[in-house]
């Protein structure tokens, strides 16, 4: 029998899309593992691209190659 810990495990691991393997699933639940891992792609990949439209409009960016005339 399980520990409740594995399915945590096993959670995190279909949702971050690494599917080590080391546990298995079997019958409808490898439908249910594969959902988990593209939401998790999508969500991750989501989440992402929000922290970048937010830094983008909340920092105020200054060119690095250009120098500052100093007069």
């Amino acid at each position: 029998m399980a520990h409740p810990l594995d399915y945590l495990y096993f959670s995190a691991v279909m949702y971050t899309s690494l599917g080590i393997g080391d546990i298995v699933p079997t019958g409808h639940m490898r439908f249910i593992a594969g959902v988990e891992a593209l939401n998790g792609l999508l969500l991750i990949a989501w989440s992402a691209s929000f922290l970048f439209a937010m830094m983008n409009r909340l920092w105020d960016w200054e060119p690095c190659v250009e120098p500052k005339d100093e007069e």
